[in-house]
């Protein structure tokens, strides 16, 4: 049978050793849910690549329709007043090319604007992919020397209660 102070010591050993394997098991886990937070995070970040790609060419899509159906437009308006024999064909090119570049410029600056939120909206979902990246619990590894240092103490312990 042993004595009460060698009892004591062997239930502090086994409480320290107990705490260690809880540390290796609460950092095991952080690690394998930092790693899934990560993977999701990514592919969260990915997926809102690819949907702001996606209305970036929606939006160069967009300029080349509108650039386009101004241009008809234009067209089928000089050929109208020119047929009609209204006036100089001189000024009715100008006056219509003048109208066409305003248009132009119209359809040109709204693409812009558009490029412009699609590169914020990117910024957006990087500094979101950060902030979940930076949120995630630092995992800490349990020190073995820990461990030793705590049996050692608990040893040295039992040494001074049995002397």
């Amino acid at each position: 049978m042993c004595s009460p102070e060698a009892a004591l010591a062997g239930i502090q050993i086994m409480g320290k050793y107990a705490a260690y394997q809880d540390q290796k098991t609460k950092y095991r886990t952080d690690v394998a849910a930092n790693t899934v937070a990560r993977k999701n995070a990514s592919r969260g970040m990915h997926e809102d690549y690819g949907q702001i790609d996606y209305q970036k060419g929606e939006a160069v899509s967009e300029k080349v329709r509108e650039t386009v159906r101004a241009k008809i437009e234009k067209i089928n308006e000089m050929a109208t007043q020119l047929n009609l024999n209204v006036g100089n064909a001189t000024s009715i090119m100008k006056d219509v090319g003048t109208e066409y570049e305003t248009d132009h410029m119209d359809v040109a600056v709204a693409y812009d604007r558009d490029m412009i939120d699609l590169n914020r909206k990117e910024l957006e979902a990087f500094g979101a992919y950060e902030r979940t990246i930076n949120d995630l619990p630092v995992p800490y590894k349990p020190s073995k020397l820990g461990l030793a240092i705590g049996v050692a103490e608990s040893g040295l312990q039992y040494k001074i209660n049995t002397a």
